[in-house]
């Protein structure tokens, strides 16, 4: 008796992309929520006078994060983290800067 014929290449890829897409749909729900919890930060140290980066509390993020990862390496993260960071001060400065009219 033989084995079972593999899966054709193009199901394989599409049920991987379908795996891909349930996740994505996972992870923008939480990239929204950081979002909304970095703006409320951002405005309370606008209010306290203090920078909106602050590099020592990325590094704290990036070294807690570091022994989490499996596949990754903490240079992986930390490309990721800077772009999430990056976007998130992004954010806070467009939304403490009044619009033109």
């Amino acid at each position: 008796m033989s084995p079972p014929p593999e899966p054709a290449p193009d199901a394989t890829i599409a049920a991987l992309r379908a795996e891909i897409d349930a996740l994505d749909d996972r992870l923008v729900p939480l990239l929204e929520a950081r979002a909304r919890v970095a703006l409320a930060l951002g405005e309370v140290k606008r209010a306290a006078g203090l920078p909106l980066r602050d590099a020592p509390r990325e590094a704290e993020i990036l070294a807690r994060l570091a022994p989490r990862l499996e596949l990754l390496t903490p240079e992986d993260m930390a490309g990721v983290y800077r772009a999430l960071m990056t976007m998130c001060l992004e954010l806070q400065a467009r939304r403490a800067t009044p619009p033109t009219l």
